[in-house]
């Protein structure tokens, strides 16, 4: 019985090889080879691409986008990790993202029901660099961009857990 597993090894060993060696064959013939495609991202306020941002950063492309369905962006967070939006009900989240990134999101203790809210949130949202405070219906979208992380030297105060971007199409002025 001892003698066994050294057989059973060395003939597991020899299929993985020749498994191996039949799949690199057909990669070979067909010419195919899996081509990653470059991501360009505008966390820095230029484009550069996402390995070379000094950030945490996820960033969703439109095909993406429209193959899981998501209309809004509380729908977002179902493609996000670590991106969650917190529901209050419909008279506030029509108001506000209420995004957490990392734990971090703002109460509003000091208001009360039919009060203002006036708690700064700490996650921002921007479409196209200009802040967004309510949810948006994702349409006309090119790439969503989620910064985590403090981003106040180019997104401001309300950015201490991070920042949603929303970077529409470019419009096409050709006639």
């Amino acid at each position: 019985m001892a003698k066994s597993y050294p057989l059973v090894a060395a003939a597991c060993a020899a299929a993985l090889a020749a498994s191996r060696a039949a799949s690199a064959d057909t990669a070979a013939e067909t010419g195919d080879s899996p081509a990653l495609q470059e991501v360009v991202v505008t966390a820095n306020r230029r484009e550069e691409s996402v390995l070379t941002v000094p950030y945490n950063i996820s960033a969703i492309s439109a095909q993406q986008i429209e193959a899981a369905g998501l209309k809004d962006l509380q729908s977002l967070t179902r493609m996000v990790p670590g991106l969650v939006s917190a529901d209050l009900g419909p008279r506030v989240n029509s108001t506000n993202s209420n995004f957490i990134i990392r734990g971090l999101n703002a109460s509003d203790q000091g208001s009360n029901y039919f009060g203002p809210n006036l708690a700064v949130p700490l996650v921002s949202t921007y479409i196209d660099d200009v802040p967004l405070f309510v949810n948006y219906n994702l349409t006309d979208i090119e790439r969503v961009e989620v910064l985590r992380g403090p981003q106040g030297t180019l997104y401001g105060s309300g950015a201490v857990g991070g920042t949603v971007k929303l970077i529409r199409h470019k419009p096409d002025l050709g006639l």
